[in-house]
């Protein structure tokens, strides 16, 4: 019995010690810690009722879900704060830059639309059959080609048009 109680406050000192120690920086280490608490805790448990391996083995299984659900829950708790403190800055910024068309003249915003070529080309190895060229016979060899591909898209940009003064004259 004394070596029972023995074995059961060393594993709870080593399990305390090892909770007291971790890095909790994610889900895995929370539940890692969660499931060597659970085992020490069903150790305790199972010695009380006479069935320590039963109490081990769900004391671990109990431990490491409730460290994974812990851990997972600080994770986002860490997420979200560090979304809202991005955003709060991005609003700052927006609120911080000054009016684009302050000092511009009366005008309106459109949408011009450009087109612009979309480069898709590829280097590629060609075979390139033996051929005479100016009486000089040329073996056949892999020659590195330019295969010309791409596409057109619309881009848009939002631009200011300044609008004439009325009474201002335009100069030709």
């Amino acid at each position: 019995m004394v070596k029972r109680r023995t074995a059961i406050g060393m594993l709870l000192a080593s399990c305390t010690a090892v909770a007291g120690c971790a890095d909790f920086a994610n889900t895995r280490n929370f539940a890692a810690v969660g499931t060597v608490l659970g085992a020490g805790a069903g150790v305790a448990i199972g010695a009380a009722t006479g069935h320590v391996t039963e109490g081990v083995l769900i004391g671990a299984g109990l431990g490491g879900l409730g460290g994974g659900l812990a851990g997972s829950q600080m994770e986002n708790y860490q997420r979200k704060k560090v979304e809202r403190e991005l955003l709060q800055g991005v609003q700052q910024d927006m609120l911080s830059v000054a009016d684009p068309i302050a000092g511009k003249g009366p005008g309106r915003w459109e949408i011009a639309r450009r087109p612009k070529w979309v480069d898709t080309s590829q280097k590629r190895r060609v075979w390139v059959e033996e051929k005479v060229v100016d009486g000089k016979l040329i073996p056949a060899h892999f020659e590195e080609r330019v295969i010309p591909a791409g596409y057109w898209v619309e881009e848009e940009e939002k631009v200011w048009i300044e609008e004439p003064r009325a009474g201002a004259s335009r100069a030709p």
